[in-house]
């Protein structure tokens, strides 16, 4: 796929708004800082507590790290990352369903059918947490399933773990649904499971043959999801606390936003069919290509209904679920079920669910794959025949899909691409102007509109945050998602006055339009650069990023950003009022030579301080009290489990100790009972 398509997972929001993120978060950590803050994008505004930036989740820290020493930039990150994440759902669906107790060849079919199935690839190619939700929802629920039977420590254990790793991917819609799939799948599992019987000894490999009893499986549920919370509570205080300032979360999505992009039966049925159709192609677009899980897992799902009959039970919880996700996904009466439970309502795309849909359908053709290959075993050899004729037939049917198809679905970006002026455009805000009519994938890094001033090191007047507050927004003039201003196809770009003034004040100084836009060259913008698709214009009236407000010149005072703060060096006669121009915000401190000092909002929202006469070094940094307390609250509930597993081993110990002194007591008793032949005597 890579050679087709180089930088094939490099599409969509995985340029666009993840890679910036995941740059931004490694320079803050070789920084010394950690990445709470963005002051690149939306006049400053909170990242960390946004969720999306993975600020906590360390394979992405890997996956630059790879992709700086194998291919000398970072654009190549989101293919490690999707190498990674699949070998790690290959391995973790194999496992799960080993552990349902299907034999090894039709486990491989279930694990490459899952971790190459349409929805994976090509969603993730844009949404790369995606491929991070595949890899982990098999374990998930690979060691959920342990808590049937007697209680096992270790696998509890590691399924926190996996939960909160899969909550630092950054996608909160795919945790909360993974969440739910989790515990609705193990619920029916566990209904499946004997609970008397005749126990058969079991490794930890095979479900459990007598189930344990249902208020201890209530319990155990509860206690972990609760340990979940509890530890990934520094990112999840912050998080409720940006959702309660969301412009566009706070409060439910309307029925119209929530049930936008529900899959429509035809299209799935479309895509399960005949993915390679032009006519369907013209219709559909990418969901074409989501719902398809191969034509031979369609096959042997038909099969697993007339041939599984042992495992009936577990094959129809399989489908039900399969069933159940789709009618989500779609505009049904479950879609508008859900719509009225909280926190559901605030999620949209429904045809997300199609992860599930595609998940438990593979599940259940394993189950037929697994039937087929028990009916048809004779010689070993007849069987690694038939097995691997299969397997070609499958990843060569997946391969055609993300490969072979002959229409354009992987427009990209140019990349790698650095941007030759960015030591002269970080002097001041950027604008970014392109045709109302420029499709999204058409708009090239270098106008800087999405996250890519981020990307750059350089400052944008909007950018795009699906968490951004209402006070950023209503500041960047709701200016989300490509972050760009639209004028008319054929219109030259004429900036009102009240247009110009509020951007002076916010310090734009940038303009950088598509290279087909009309501009008035003797007006008071001043072009100062073009090339092959865009131009720039210059304004240098736009206020500076710091400056005096008594200030005659608009001259700037010497600065420095850093991740979460701004260094300001200043020397004056006389006491001056100093003005950031960065959008203010409660969890800013200021300190003049270390002292704590006032910080106010001016009238405009930016912020200002009172600066003495004299040489002084101002600092005015960003601190988020939510993810302190959350470290405090994590780190309590983690020595709390120490110190009662330290109490646990430490009174075990004592207690073998006690028995082996009653048993070296028992042995001298008894050795005194039997008289010594000096006795006898």
């Amino acid at each position: 796929m890579e050679i087709a398509y180089p930088y094939f997972f490099l599409k969509a929001d995985n340029l666009d708004q993840n890679l910036p993120y995941y740059i931004h978060n490694a320079r803050s950590i070789l920084s010394g800082e950690f990445p709470l803050f963005n002051f690149h994008q939306y006049l400053g505004t909170p990242i960390f507590s946004c969720i999306q930036s993975a600020a906590l989740y360390l394979p992405n820290y890997l996956a630059l790290f790879c992709s700086w020493l194998f291919l000398g930039h970072y654009y190549g990150a989101m293919e490690f990352v999707a190498i990674f994440h699949l070998l790690f759902a290959a391995l973790g669906c194999y496992q799960l369903l080993r552990y349902l107790g299907l034999e090894k060849a039709s486990c491989c079919f279930g694990a490459l059918a899952w971790a190459f199935c349409g929805f994976v690839i090509r969603v993730g190619d844009g949404w790369i947490q995606v491929v991070g939700y595949a890899a982990y929802f098999p374990w998930m629920l690979l060691y959920s399933l342990r808590q049937i039977g007697a209680f096992d420590l270790n696998a509890f254990s590691i399924l926190i773990v996996l939960r909160v790793f899969s909550l630092f991917l950054g996608n909160p819609p795919y945790f909360i649904y993974t969440m739910t799939f989790e515990a609705i799948t193990v619920a029916l599992v566990y209904l499946t499971v004997p609970n008397k019987g005749v126990l058969i000894r079991q490794d930890a490999a095979c479900l459990p043959s007598i189930r344990c009893g249902w208020m201890s499986f209530l319990f155990r549920q509860g206690l972990g999801f609760i340990c979940t919370f509890l530890i990934a509570a520094p990112l999840l205080l912050p998080a409720f606390h940006q959702i309660s300032l969301s412009a566009d979360r706070k409060m439910p999505l309307s029925w119209e936003e929530y049930s936008k992009a529900s899959i429509k039966l035809s299209y799935w049925l479309k895509g399960l069919l005949v993915p390679f159709s032009p006519a369907n192609y013209l219709s559909t677009g990418e969901l074409l290509f989501v719902s398809h899980i191969g034509w031979l897992p369609l096959v042997f799902c038909f099969v697993a209904v007339l041939l599984c009959r042992l495992q009936r039970k577990r094959v129809a919880v399989f489908f039900a679920l399969a069933f159940f996700s789709f009618l989500w996904a779609n505009d049904t009466f479950v879609t508008k079920l859900i719509y009225n439970i909280p926190i559901y309502n605030r999620q949209r795309f429904p045809f997300k669910l199609l992860f599930f849909c595609s998940f438990f359908l593979i599940v259940t053709a394993t189950y037929g794959f697994d039937a087929w290959v028990r009916r048809i075993k004779g010689t070993q050899l007849r069987t690694y025949v038939l097995c691997g004729a299969i397997f070609v037939v499958h990843i060569g049917n997946l391969l055609a899909v993300h490969i072979a198809t002959p229409y354009e679905t992987r427009k990209t970006k140019d990349v790698p691409y650095e941007e030759p002026l960015k030591n002269i455009l970080n002097r001041g805000r950027i604008v970014t102007i392109v045709n109302i009519d420029t499709a999204d994938e058409n708009k090239q890094m270098n106008l800087f509109g999405f996250n890519f001033a981020t990307l750059f090191g350089l400052y944008h007047f909007a950018g795009y945050e699906t968490l951004v507050s209402d006070r950023n927004s209503n500041a960047a003039l709701k200016r989300n998602n490509s972050a760009d201003f639209f004028v008319d196809k054929g219109a030259r770009f004429n900036p009102s006055a009240s247009d110009l003034e509020y951007f002076r004040k916010w310090g734009v100084r940038w303009y950088v339009l598509e290279k087909n836009i009309a501009v008035d060259k003797s007006g008071v913008l001043k072009l100062v650069y073009s090339d092959a698709n865009r131009l720039i214009l210059c304004d240098e009236a736009a206020k500076p990023m710091v400056f005096w407000v008594d200030s005659l010149n608009n001259s700037g005072t010497r600065h420095t950003f850093t991740t979460n703060s701004i260094n300001i060096t200043t020397e004056r006669e006389t006491t001056g009022q100093l003005i950031v121009n960065v959008l203010y915000n409660n969890f800013f401190r200021a300190t003049i030579d270390g002292k704590q000092s006032e910080l106010y909002e001016t009238p405009d929202s930016q912020m200002r301080v009172v600066v003495p006469p004299g040489r002084h070094v101002v600092k005015i940094s960003y601190s988020d009290p939510y993810f302190i307390s959350g470290i405090y609250v994590s780190c309590a509930f983690l020595l709390l489990v120490l110190a009662g597993w330290g109490g646990c081993r430490f009174k075990r110990g004592i207690t073998v100790a006690g028995l082996r002194i009653n048993r070296s007591n028992m042995g001298s008793h008894l050795f005194n009972y039997f008289p010594r032949r000096s006795d006898k005597k």
